[in-house]
């Protein structure tokens, strides 16, 4: 993940990660809901890994940046 993180441009901020992962896990239960879970599996599995990849990333990212604040806490424990 540090690596990740250290090719982040400087203008993403941790909180547009945080909506991103949350972004991936809704889509994933979109899919879910038109679909069917049988027929798109992998491809599930893969969006869903996105959340928890971006939601490390986003602590990185503040960190990195020194932009942590008290609405990004607030999203990234309720999120």
């Amino acid at each position: 993940c540090d690596r990740v993180c250290e090719r982040l441009p400087v203008w993403v901020h941790p909180d547009f990660l945080t909506l991103a992962g949350a972004g991936a896990v809704a889509l994933s239960h979109w899919i879910v809901a038109s679909t069917g879970a049988s027929t798109v599996g992998c491809l599930l599995g893969l969006i869903y890994l996105v959340y928890p990849l971006f939601d490390n990333l986003d602590g990185k990212q503040a960190r990195r940046l020194k932009c942590g604040s008290v609405a990004g806490e607030f999203l990234d424990h309720i999120v």
